[in-house]
């Protein structure tokens, strides 16, 4: 850590250490960090580490690990993409993985009895140790090699190494927006094959478990982009929208249920993109807007996240800046009583006993300079009107 402020201030780099975070107020590089001059947050490793460490890196273009021994949690990880750096004390992919890290790196390349050894820095995933390599410094193992010696040897390796990839990254001009037609769109099978045979089941599943009502389906557009504003009740409205609309949605999920083995899957299957909660997700917002403008139909749940008693909750101005962004025509719809299939807190559907409706609201298009408070005035009397409340 320290080494990388150095490196800023000296001009080495270019760039600027905007904050250090560690998972414990009395960590020493905190107080490391403050004698340099340098912010410095305790952000404790607990069920909301992921919003509140976001919200301590707001302003922040990439994220550095320094003996950070922790899998970051995927809502972390979607708001930098290919922007978060770890640096470990071997040559990847040899010595690597779960509980390889210090002194236990150190004794495994002893104990392989390995001639050369060094330090590697490569961008973070999911997985311990898994990223893209992006710089490995070598240096030798010698014979009378303890592990307190060997990882001093490596520890000069991982500071020349960490600087010579931060170079590299921050001298890359920023990459541009891809341009629209470059979105990554379904698989073709999807709207052919996959999207009707999960109608059909999920047609036959609501009409027992409801029944199951749509109002005004034909006000939803057959083409061009478009972005669908809905409340939430339960964790079913995903599929209810989809069952109500007559082309293939796009959803924003929210990132750790792309964590789920299963789930997971079924939502890279169908393009859904992972949004974080807690804190202003640009990169997800920008993607949003990006396939709404290449003709695609994008579904926002703007509450950002499901109602308790099933009232509406205010809604997010984010959704708002979306619409602004994409410029194209937006549709709100009004969910009735999926949450008596799915009620709140729980997984198990069961029948409804009542009528599970969606009912679709105008067309409406705002030019850019409508603020997107404005926009989300208009959308929260929209779903009011169509859900009744």
């Amino acid at each position: 850590m320290v080494n990388i402020i150095e490196a800023c201030r000296s001009g080495t780099l270019n760039g600027e250490v905007v904050v250090v975070v560690a998972p414990s107020p009395d960590a020493p590089a905190l107080g490391r960090a403050i004698e340099l001059g340098t912010k410095a947050v305790g952000v404790p490793f607990d069920e909301q580490f992921g919003p509140a460490l976001l919200k301590a890196l707001e302003g922040c273009d990439c994220l550095c690990l320094a003996g950070f021994l922790r899998l970051l949690p995927p809502e972390v990880l979607a708001a930098f993409p290919d922007r978060i750096l770890n640096v470990h004390p071997a040559l990847l992919p040899k010595f690597g993985g779960k509980g390889m890290y210090g002194h236990h790196v150190h004794e495994a390349v002893l104990a392989a009895r390995e001639s050369v050894t060094g330090a590697t820095v490569h961008l973070v995933t999911e997985h311990y140790d898994q990223g893209r390599i992006l710089v490995q410094i070598e240096c030798p193992v010698n014979p009378e090699d303890t592990p307190e010696s060997l990882a001093d040897r490596v520890l000069e390796c991982e500071h020349r190494a960490y600087i010579e990839a931060l170079k590299g990254l921050t001298l890359t001009p920023p990459k541009a927006p891809e341009a629209p037609n470059r979105v990554q769109l379904q698989s073709p099978f999807v709207p052919l094959l996959v999207l009707p045979l999960c109608r059909l089941l999920t047609w036959t599943l609501f009409t027992l478990l409801g029944p199951f009502a749509v109002r005004n389906r034909n006000r939803v557009p057959r083409t061009g982009g478009l972005i669908i504003l809905s409340n939430h009740l339960a964790d079913v409205d995903p599929i209810v929208v989809q069952m109500a609309c007559r082309r293939p949605v796009y959803f924003m999920a929210k990132s750790e249920l792309f964590s789920w083995p299963i789930l997971g899957r079924i939502l890279r299957m169908f393009r859904a993109f992972p949004v974080s909660r807690g804190a202003p997700d640009r990169t997800s917002l920008r993607r949003a807007a990006e396939t709404a403008k290449a003709g695609q139909v994008v579904c926002i749940f703007p509450e950002g996240e499901l109602s308790e008693t099933g009232e509406l909750i205010p809604l997010k101005a984010g959704s708002g800046l979306i619409v602004r962004m994409a410029a194209v025509p937006v549709i709100c719809c009004g969910i009735k009583n999926t949450n008596r299939i799915m009620p709140y807190g729980k997984f198990i559907p069961r029948p409804a006993f009542r009528l599970v409706s969606v009912s679709w609201g105008e067309v409406r298009s705002f030019d850019k300079s409508t603020s997107p408070e404005d926009i989300m005035a208009w959308a929260e009397s929209e779903m009011r009107r169509l859900t009744g409340q």
